[in-house]
């Protein structure tokens, strides 16, 4: 169920239009009925052909889903379906930063520990560090996160700065340089897709009790529409209409 039930899933209802604007059927609905009865138009409200007050607390649940979608639903997933609308709109590693401080990832507490283990251990380079043993010292609920940081920060390719001698010429230090930047501009082009969606997996569970209650209260708004709609079909077949079809099927 969890792998179903996430804030992907619902972001299909919550980037709606119809459902967003559910909140107007809140507002109209029981202003038209007071009008309705204060004129003493009350067969008006009788010749409605589904129950008023479905669709209205329908409208109240869609509402209620929404606000609970647009409050905790993290920004990385309310504002990008896939990589390719985080490419379009031109967003980059500032941004994935953002998304990672927004998910209140312990950034700080990871690094600090990370290199706490290195000089325990006499770790000397990072390529060496045992990330199976140090994930075994890390507190149960926070082993998928500190994954995240150390797949995030250092298993992915880096480029480093080139070195110079003081015997080079200008050159071949030019010449490094834009290599360097050219590496550079390649890994970042490497390594944007991974963090992405290794933080949108994260976040895709993110608040876990909020993306219950939204499921729950978009699951009721779509059941009562339903009802609606299923009710307006079933009047519409028992009408005078389904008479005239079965006339002609008789006389035929």
């Amino acid at each position: 169920m969890r792998q179903i039930i996430n804030w992907v899933f619902l972001s299909n209802f919550g980037k709606n239009k119809l459902v967003n604007r559910t909140y107007v059927f809140m507002i109209i609905l029981p202003f038209l009925i007071s009008i309705f009865n204060n004129f003493d138009m009350g067969y008006v409200i009788e010749a409605i052909p589904f129950s008023w007050h479905v669709l209205f607390y329908s409208a109240v649940f869609f509402t209620l889903g929404n606000i609970i979608y647009q409050v905790f639903a993290p920004s990385i997933i309310k504002e990008n379906n896939s990589f390719a609308d985080f490419k379009f709109a031109v967003k980059n590693f500032s941004h994935i930063s953002k998304y990672i401080s927004e998910l209140n990832l312990p950034v700080d507490e990871y690094i600090n520990k990370y290199k706490e283990y290195k000089k325990q251990n006499g770790i000397q380079y990072d390529f060496q560090f045992p990330i199976d043993e140090f994930m075994q010292t890390i507190e149960s609920n926070k082993k998928e996160r500190y994954k995240f940081l150390f797949d995030y920060y250092y298993a992915q390719r880096t480029t480093h700065y080139p070195h110079h001698e003081s015997s080079e010429t200008a050159e071949l230090r030019f010449e490094k340089s834009r290599k360097y930047k050219e590496d550079l501009e390649n890994d970042l082009d490497y390594n944007l897709p991974i963090a992405f969606w290794k933080l949108y997996e994260l976040a895709k569970y993110y608040r876990y009790i909020a993306i219950l209650f939204t499921f729950i209260f978009f699951l009721l708004g779509t059941l009562l529409t339903s009802v609606v709609i299923i009710n307006s079909v079933y009047i519409v077949f028992m009408s005078d209409t389904f008479s005239f079809f079965e006339y002609i099927k008789v006389n035929i």
